[in-house]
């Protein structure tokens, strides 16, 4: 959000900063989960805050060229996605090398699922992002957070072990996104 505000000349308003806020103090709450699993690596953490600098650049940079393009969302989101896969593969073949090709097709079944229900998303964001700004968008999106905890605890159980800090973060980063959704 903080680059839309600045680079895309985004307006800055009250309900906005304030669902922002809820979002990140949400997000500290999530990090401060004391019971981790004993799979738990601090790496993790800091793949997590890459991960969030690439999704604000990616949300941004989709919202900057869908202002100006005749491309549909679709269109766009596919190349994405297309792209991304190209990302994801030369990703592999520097770290697996010649195993990469192998070890792709030994998780299409286990995963294709998944990358259907993804590629759906991304179909998603991008309609909303060629229809709002991204200071809207990517707060809604990070409700996320609430489902994607709710489904763990639902589905995957105890092994999850989904705590009081974790609820408490995950409701505080519904709450910012419902909150800037509700002023937008």
């Amino acid at each position: 959000m903080t680059i839309a505000l600045l680079v895309l000349d985004e307006p800055p308003t009250v309900p906005l900063i304030g669902g922002a806020l809820l979002i990140v103090i949400g997000g500290l709450a999530l990090a401060g989960e004391r019971v981790r699993p004993e799979t738990f690596r601090g790496v993790g953490v800091v793949y997590t805050l890459v991960c969030v600098a690439f999704f604000a650049t990616r949300d941004n940079v989709v919202r900057s060229i869908a202002t100006d393009t005749t491309v549909p969302p679709q269109l766009a989101a596919s190349t994405t996605i297309v792209a991304g896969g190209a990302a994801m593969g030369l990703y592999l073949l520097i770290r697996r090398g010649r195993r990469a090709l192998g070890d792709t097709g030994r998780a299409i079944r286990p995963f294709a699922l998944a990358g259907f229900v993804w590629g759906l998303s991304y179909a998603s964001l991008f309609e909303a992002f060629y229809r709002g700004r991204v200071s809207v968008v990517s707060p809604l999106v990070a409700t996320e957070a609430l489902f994607g905890v709710l489904f763990a605890a639902l589905l995957i159980g105890r092994s999850e072990l989904v705590g009081r800090h974790v609820v408490i973060g995950a409701a505080l980063i519904v709450a910012g996104g419902m909150l800037i959704g509700a002023f937008r």
